[in-house]
């Protein structure tokens, strides 16, 4: 199917493929339908266009799968979908809504470089290996709340004009990482109720609203949390616990920084930090150095 035009609706739903499904190039004037269908080859789909949506629910794919440079005018639904292997959406376009929700990946994901021009829905997905969102350009809101990372997790340099709304995520892996260096979010940033067992790093990260933490758990005892050249309008971590080091410098905050019922089990640097409102450690608890 390499290559062709379909001015119609086009439905591969609820079928089998054996042997290597290959869409590159084609072009579908209305929907794309592979819903509830299992690839067990390799699946490619690189440089297609679709002026409808396209819609994979609880589609199934076994092998290498390969969403690159797509152009898709509607929605592009992944629901509870599942992938067996790595797969790529890297250098597409989504002009309406990306729904990844309950999706499974096991191997891993890379979705640098993509841009949607609506929201990101991936709440309650799950990500087994390397997962990679970097340089990407969000128009609305990207939710992964209740999401699970059992690697390594990279958001460098995405641009969000609405909210990023983690909340209640699980970061796993003690020798993994997360880094949401030099990002741009315009809205909220909610990593409220998470738990990140790695490293993390919030580097050089502007916030045009709010930073929310609160219950937020920084589980490692030995890997460092960095939040430095940080801008944000309010900063809350209230009942947040830290196993390990917390360095928090040069962040600056236009409200309020509040650690209020916060713990703190490693050394704390607090240096250079502004903030042009209120900063509250009530009943926060630190049990090494602070700087």
């Amino acid at each position: 199917m390499r290559d062709i035009t379909v001015v119609g609706n086009c439905f591969l739903r609820q079928s089998q493929f054996y042997d290597d499904f290959i869409l590159y190039g084609s072009t579908f004037q209305k929907l794309l339908d592979i819903s509830y269908s299992k690839f067990s080859g390799s699946f490619n789909s690189r440089h297609i266009s679709v002026f409808g949506a396209y819609r994979a629910n609880n589609a199934e794919f076994d092998e290498l799968s390969n969403f690159e440079s797509m152009a898709i005018v509607r929605e592009f639904i992944l629901n509870e979908a599942e992938f067996n292997n790595s797969v790529s959406f890297s250098y597409s376009t989504i002009k309406n809504l990306f729904d990844i929700r309950k999706a499974k990946f096991l191997r891993d994901v890379r979705s640098n470089k993509i841009e949607v021009l609506g929201d990101v829905w991936g709440d309650s997905s799950t990500y087994f290996g390397k997962t990679d969102f970097s340089s990407s350009k969000i128009s609305g809101d990207f939710y992964l709340i209740g999401s699970k990372f059992l690697d390594s997790t990279n958001f460098y340099a995405t641009k969000i004009l609405g909210d990023l709304i983690l909340t209640g995520a699980k970061f796993d892996g003690m020798s993994s990482y997360v880094k949401f260096n030099s990002m741009v979010i315009n809205g909220i940033f909610d990593i409220d109720n998470v738990s990140f067992s790695g490293s993390q790093e919030f580097i050089s990260l502007e916030i045009g609203s709010q930073l929310h933490a609160r219950g937020t758990k920084f589980l490692n005892k030995k890997k460092k949390v960095t939040f430095s050249r940080l801008k944000s309008d309010g900063i809350f971590f209230n009942n947040a616990n830290f196993n390990g080091p917390m360095h928090f410098n040069i962040v600056r905050s236009e409200s309020e920084i509040i650690f209020t019922e916060a713990e703190f089990n490693g050394t704390v640097d607090l240096n250079n930090t502004e903030c042009d409102g209120r900063i509250d450690f009530t009943k926060a608890n630190f049990n090494e150095k602070v700087n």
